[in-house]
């Protein structure tokens, strides 16, 4: 399919629009409006589904709050924020995924890409809920946890998420951002790889702060990845360079 669409041409009434390219996506508005009107279609569509008691689920967040599974997010309108949720069933696929990952068993540019994400948003469940709440931690999300650190998914999102908590030391950090460094696979997406080098830019603002250092990690970032939502840009702009532009589409 998605050779027909891309490149003969064949079926452009079909939206290839999945990351990883799994599902069709529902025509809920045409492929030609504006996509900040095709998100707000889809936002009244979930809305409309949720209020008629209707359960909904995204791949990723796009309502809040919502419960986090994982492979997927449920929009959850009657919390008070967003929440974890475990599905045991979902244990065997995240011990696959990472088996897959360490033994270089995709081989496929598609499959790879698959299991990097799938990994990611695996990592941001179960290592951001260790972070967050370690007191809470079951042996079986224990085990998990464990696994996804093998990763360089898991180590991604366990920095992103300590960083945030600000209670680790610089030193702890630094480590583990080394060890990041080492288990990056050649099919690291490049926004994962700039998130690292804006990480690593941010240990060194810590006390004691090494400006220059943190500098030349942010253009290593933005390098990587010159998107506006590089949040490296603005940190870069705020050291060094007025002239870069931060933020902007």
């Amino acid at each position: 399919f998605g050779y027909l669409h891309y490149v003969e041409g064949l079926r452009p009434d079909v939206e290839l629009r999945d990351r990883d390219n799994l599902v069709f996506s529902n025509r809920l508005a045409s492929p030609f409006v504006p996509g900040a009107e095709q998100k707000q279609v889809l936002i009244d569509f979930a809305r409309k589904a949720s209020r008629e008691g209707r359960p909904v689920y995204f791949m990723s967040p796009l309502l809040y709050p919502y419960v986090d599974y994982g492979a997927f997010v449920r929009y959850d309108p009657g919390a008070k924020a967003s929440t974890f949720g475990f599905l045991p069933q979902f244990e065997p696929l995240v011990h696959l995924l990472v088996r897959v990952y360490r033994q270089d068993l995709a081989f496929d540019n598609h499959e790879q890409h698959f299991v990097f994400n799938a990994l990611i948003r695996f990592s941001r469940l179960y290592v951001g809920y260790g972070v967050q709440h370690p007191a809470d931690v079951t042996p079986a999300i224990s085990r998990v946890r464990s696994d996804l650190m093998q990763t360089f998914p898991g180590k991604l999102v366990a920095l992103s998420e300590m960083l945030e908590l600000g209670t680790a030391s610089r030193d702890a950090l630094s480590a583990l951002a080394d060890d990041a460094g080492r288990e990056i696979p050649p099919y690291a997406t490049r926004d994962a790889i700039a998130a690292l080098y804006e990480i690593r830019g941010r240990i060194e603002l810590r006390s004691p702060a090494d400006e220059p250092t943190a500098a030349r990690y942010f253009r290593q970032s933005v390098a990587a990845w010159p998107s506006p939502d590089n949040p490296a840009r603005c940190r870069l702009r705020a050291l060094s360079d007025a002239t870069l532009t931060c933020g902007e589409k």
